[in-house]
């Protein structure tokens, strides 16, 4: 999984902080049907969380017996709260190029009080994940931290 801190021209275009990109090798496990990557963990009193999300499948996602594979973000459970899979992009399918979803709720936004994952889960459907051998998807999301507004020119 890669991380990107959007550049200031990026976040002004697309309103989005951030991008995971996330490729078939992220998919390691061996049995079952479900894989959970964690996106990124924020600490306690840094950052603010906004519901914004949206994702694109730069390529598809295929394997051997795959006959499905499906994304999902969510989160642990902000600020000790109840866990949420989908919370901001629900059940989708990444077997088509191109295929771009938005957000899953209307624009909210939390403070973070308390340490918080972002976590998305792949499901498979026909085999394990580790037998998916081709895919990428590119998360989007709006995550403002303290270091980007501190000393910010008022």
């Amino acid at each position: 999984m890669r991380h990107y801190r959007l550049t200031n021209q990026e976040r002004a275009a697309t309103g989005f902080t951030d991008a995971f990109g996330l490729d078939h090798k992220d998919l390691v496990a061996t049995s079952g049907t479900t894989e959970n990557i964690v996106l990124q963990t924020l600490g306690a009193n840094v950052a603010v969380l906004y519901t914004d999300a949206c994702f694109i499948v730069t390529e598809a996602f295929s394997g051997t017996g795959i006959t499905e594979v499906k994304l999902q973000v969510g989160h642990n459970g902000i600020n000790g709260g109840t866990l949420d899979i989908d919370h901001f992009a629900a059940n989708q399918s990444v077997l088509l190029l191109n295929t771009f979803e938005g957000g899953a709720t209307p624009s909210t936004s939390t403070n973070i009080t308390a340490a918080t994952e972002i976590d998305v889960l792949f499901t498979t459907t026909g085999a394990a994940p580790s037998l998916v051998t081709a895919g990428q998807v590119v998360v989007y999301m709006k995550i403002i931290r303290q270091s980007d507004v501190l000393n910010a020119q008022a």
